[in-house]
């Protein structure tokens, strides 16, 4: 009876872990889509966004596609900003972080950590 007991609590405890192992990163849907900074200028930049992968538009026109492994979300004190930290892969395995700041304010724009004086703004479908 007391081993019957033991296993029934170790499978619960195996399903919970593996439940929580299976949970995927995910962006909200506000931020899935395509951003282009809000001046003319660099018309072949954009930071693309989906559940998968973070995809960015270079000024040479190349597209570098990157698998999301982690997003980590913290909101900013004082602030409607929410800072987003997306953990990725690159093709060779190696991982990065790539900070911004989301403003859900007027629409929603995007800054970089690194570029916090350039505005990202979300392209409309």
């Amino acid at each position: 009876m007391k081993s019957k007991k033991i296993f029934t609590v170790l499978a619960i405890l195996m399903i919970a872990f593996l439940h929580g192992c299976g949970k995927k990163a995910v962006f909200p849907d506000e931020l899935i889509g395509t951003w282009k900074r809000a001046d003319s200028k660099y018309e072949r930049i954009f930071l693309e966004l989906t559940q998968e992968k973070i995809i960015f538009g270079t000024l040479e026109g190349e597209v570098n596609a990157h698998t999301i492994k982690k997003i980590k979300k913290e909101k900013v004190p004082g602030t409607e900003e929410i800072l987003y930290t997306v953990t990725y892969e690159n093709i060779e395995g190696k991982e990065f972080k790539f900070p911004f700041y989301f403003n859900p304010e007027n629409g929603g724009s995007v800054r970089f950590q690194n570029q916090p004086e350039i505005v990202w703004i979300k392209e409309k479908n």
